[in-house]
């Protein structure tokens, strides 16, 4: 109403006293309060209602026409102005009455108070128990989990291989705890096939180095340059040296010199193009003795092809060589002479023919028969005779070539094979010669014995082109 006061002022004005209106109404709306209010002065509440309803509807009627219109906003804002003190007047009216309601109920409410903690109290214990309650249901539910999990592992750490892992539960936690037992039980399987394979892999080692040292066989490893790296005990007893002597020497340290260069050119070739060799060679003990080997060389390389050792598994056939030489010499020489028997005199007959033919020589026959065998056996006795029969085939070896074949077909009967001649007079004083030594005495314990040979010639290709043909004419 003052000349001095501005249309924003009373404008600003106008929107305080609606703020006053919204929290007195906040204030009525109160339940406690209106209760007290309805019990007290009814009369008052009604008459501040009235006119903070006509204030509210001043203020914002002002406030809605501060825009269309300013001077009819001011006469709202007047008579808002007007109302909000006739609000004042009720409103301390109302406090009074409120004040002396208030008194009385909070004498009142000090021992309603009392009853009310009481009633709490006994609501909080209630609350209290029921969640100790539901905490314990919950943690027997969690640690019934756990404690299944537990089992689980210790199971697991045991040992078992078929455990069941428990299914997933409505706890985050325990489900975690689920997964991370199922991890541990697949490392627990990855690390079992891991011991299981490096114990077979050590089983496996420990069968290998039984075998390499207890091997009947001798063993040799070396390296891409052929430097001895390991020997089995069968090595030092075949070859005779030991560990430190052989190690970080070449297989040369055997050689035994009676192989050519071709030989051992061939060998190499072999374990290049075939990553092995096997076949015969003649070794050199430490001793110097010669002694024959089977061999088995084998090439070891890597993931990338490259040679990393050699392995020598050889075996000493010098019992073998004997055995088969024994048998090979009861089966082509005489036991008594030590002379080629009858199965020998005829592959070498029929291999010196056809030497004869390729290169246009002669060949002989002169089979021998002794006169006086059986006298002497039978006045001296079968050893006697026995010696006899050997002497005589001395006799013959010392008067023949090298190339010539002396041999005994049974009883007093030799055959000698002459090859390589150029004429029958060749054969002729082969014959004589041979007479001519049968033709001196033999001692036979302590005794001078006399015998005389016939002899009969054959002569390839003059008297026959096949050993049956010449064999007949000479006998």
């Amino acid at each position: 109403q003052a000349p001095h006061v501005s249309e924003e002022q009373i404008y600003e004005q106008g929107k305080s006293h609606l703020y006053t209106i919204f929290a007195i109404e906040k204030e009525i709306a109160d339940n406690s309060l209106v209760e007290m209010m309805k019990k007290n002065e009814r009369a008052h509440h009604a008459n501040l209602t009235a006119e903070l309803v006509k204030y509210r509807s001043n203020v914002i009627s002002a406030i809605e026409m501060a825009t269309v219109d300013r001077d009819l906003s001011m006469q709202h804002i007047q008579r808002a102005t007007e109302y909000f003190n006739r609000v004042n007047k009720q409103y301390l009216m109302l406090l009074d009455a409120i004040r002396s309601g208030v008194n009385d109920k909070l004498v009142n409410m000090r021992s309603d108070t009392r009853h009310t903690l009481r009633y709490l109290l006994v609501i909080f214990l209630i609350a209290l128990l029921g969640t100790v309650v539901i905490a314990v249901f919950l943690s027997r539910l969690l640690s019934d989990d756990l404690s299944n999990l537990i089992k689980v592992m210790g199971r697991l750490a045991s040992g078992e291989k078929h455990v069941m892992i428990p299914a997933q539960t409505s706890s985050n936690e325990v489900n975690a705890l689920i997964s991370a037992v199922r991890i541990f039980k697949q490392s627990l399987n990855r690390l079992e096939q891991e011991v299981y394979e490096r114990k077979c892999a050590e089983e496996n080692l420990q069968l290998a180095a039984s075998v390499f040292e207890y091997s009947m066989e001798g063993i040799m490893i070396t390296d891409p340059d052929a430097r001895i790296l390991s020997v089995n005990k069968a090595f030092t007893e075949i070859t005779g040296y030991s560990f430190d002597e052989a190690a970080g020497q070449t297989p040369r340290l055997l050689r035994s010199n009676l192989h050519d260069d071709r030989f051992y050119q061939s060998l190499w070739s072999s374990l290049k193009d075939a990553g092995m060799w096997q076949g015969e060679i003649k070794n050199r003990r430490k001793n110097g003795e010669i002694f024959p080997v089977w061999s088995n060389i084998s090439v070891v390389r890597d993931e990338q092809n490259r040679i990393r050792r050699y392995i020598n598994i050889f075996t000493d056939i010098t019992d073998k060589k004997l055995s088969e030489e024994h048998i090979y010499r009861l089966a082509h020489y005489d036991a008594l002479t030590n002379l080629p028997n009858r199965a020998l005199f005829q592959q070498r007959l029929e291999q010196a023919l056809i030497l004869a033919k390729r290169h246009r020589r002669k060949t002989g026959i002169l089979f021998l028969d002794l006169d006086r065998f059986k006298l002497v056996k039978d006045t001296h006795g079968h050893a006697a005779g026995d010696q006899l029969l050997q002497q005589v085939g001395n006799q013959l070896s010392s008067c023949v070539r090298k190339v010539d074949t002396v041999s005994r077909l049974g009883g007093d009967e030799f055959v000698l094979i002459l090859e390589d001649l150029t004429t029958s007079e060749d054969a002729s004083q082969i014959a004589v010669k041979v007479l001519d030594a049968l033709s001196r005495p033999f001692h036979l314990d302590g005794h001078d014995v006399y015998v005389t040979a016939s002899a009969g010639i054959s002569l390839y290709p003059d008297d026959g082109e096949d050993a049956k043909d010449l064999f007949k004419n000479a006998d």
